[in-house]
């Protein structure tokens, strides 16, 4: 509508923004009706009467009658699939307790009726990540690098899979926020692997960037995996987790292992293990049923060795 011609936008004018999302069609227009009676004070004339609506006596009359029979005229049914069984109701229609707290049945604790769910202004779309590029250092590791296309991220997944088992893309590591790039120096068990990254935050995942392949990684020990010749501590998998994730790590000597878990101000959460172990490979299995969503941090000691990976739970 013109406002020259006396009409106004809808939504104080912020009409673009404003987007209700249902199922329900009689909900949806019985909440914008809501919106618009209590943005709506007065009356205007146009070129021929002097029109009051949306305040006009019987405007949300057919919502009423969609939503109930029991406001249809007498003698009227309807089955539209012609079985006998006629539809009573067409959708819910209700108006909010007030203008202020615009709260509908759902939102004061009924079990049934209408939820307005509110969506935070701020809430941004992660866009994903372009131009990926990847090289090969040490014929084994592999450097991909990429172009940061949001600013509220929390991180990046980088995410692979083989070109020769047929396998589906799994989350190899994640990156924090502002990150453009990443060596992957996970042993390798195929000479070509498919690359894809994704931007992440608390509300979720950005779209996947565009696969990369990259071939003619050397391949030196199939079985170097197996070999302990150091401290290592891998990333978590699977990562982002809901609700559990396993930890693996290796050490090369008799050690008193400790594993602890952390949360995002530093603050210690739990304490994993904490015993001697002789030299090998090792799984531990952590549980975050009882923590909320978030980014969280483990940490390997052993000896004078240390090292924390970052981890997400996303429920």
């Amino acid at each position: 509508m013109l406002k020259e011609h006396g009409y106004l936008t809808p939504f104080n004018d912020d009409w673009t923004s404003s987007i209700f999302l249902s199922q329900d069609m009689v909900a949806i227009e019985s909440v914008a009706y809501d919106f618009l009676s209590a943005e709506y004070n007065g009356s205007f004339t146009n070129s021929k009467q002097k029109v009051s609506y949306p305040l006009l006596k019987g405007t949300t009359d057919y919502l009423r009658q969609a939503a109930s029979s029991e406001y249809w005229p007498e003698g009227i049914s309807y089955d539209p699939e012609n079985d006998g069984i006629p539809i009573n109701s067409l959708g819910v229609n209700e108006h909010w307790n007030n203008k202020i707290d615009k709260q509908y049945s759902r939102n004061l604790g009924y079990e049934e009726g209408i939820e307005l769910i509110f969506i935070d202004n701020n809430l941004k779309v992660l866009n994903a990540p372009t131009n990926v590029t990847l090289e090969l250092v040490n014929q084994t590791d592999v450097k991909l690098i990429w172009q940061d296309n949001s600013n509220n991220e929390d991180g990046f997944l980088i995410e692979w899979k083989d070109t020769v088992s047929g396998s589906n893309y799994e989350i190899i590591d994640s990156v924090g926020a502002n990150e453009i790039s990443y060596i992957d120096s996970t042993v390798k068990m195929y000479p070509s692997y498919i690359y894809r990254i994704a931007a992440f935050n608390n509300s979720g995942y950005s779209n996947y960037s565009d696969p990369i392949i990259i071939t003619d990684i050397i391949i030196t020990d199939i079985q170097k995996k197996y070999i302990v010749n150091d401290f290592r501590l891998y990333q978590n998998y699977p990562n982002p987790f809901n609700p559990s994730t396993t930890i693996s790590y290796s050490i090369p000597e008799k050690q008193n292992v400790t594993i602890k878990i952390f949360d995002i101000t530093g603050s210690e959460i739990t304490l994993l293990k904490n015993k001697f172990q002789q030299k090998g490979s090792y799984e531990i299995n952590f549980d975050g049923s009882d923590l909320t969503s978030g980014i969280y941090f483990y940490t390997l000691q052993a000896g004078n060795f240390s090292k924390t990976k970052k981890m997400i739970l996303l429920k």
